[in-house]
């Protein structure tokens, strides 16, 4: 886990196009980026979950989509936020 924080850091760093962003804001936004990132993963278990009770079935296949929804538009968000920086 720390070997992917620290990738996130460089790639993000490299990518900056000016050098306006503290590296307070560089590792908040790369926590938020795993945070998302981690959402996207919980809400795919969600999705794939399978029970033999069919409303159970439909309540968490709809939770997990919501889930993952959200986890990808707060990656690109947090990518877009670290590449472009603030505005």
């Amino acid at each position: 886990m720390n070997r992917i924080f620290y990738y996130l850091i460089l790639i993000s760093c490299l990518l900056a196009k000016d050098n306006t962003l503290t590296k307070f804001q560089i590792i908040i936004a790369s926590i938020l980026c795993i945070l998302s990132i981690i959402l996207v993963i919980a809400g795919y278990k969600f999705i794939r979950l399978r029970t033999k009770n069919y409303d159970i079935d439909y309540f968490t296949k709809l939770f997990g989509w919501a889930m993952t929804i959200f986890g990808i538009i707060g990656t690109f968000e947090c990518l877009k936020y670290l590449i472009k920086g603030p505005k």
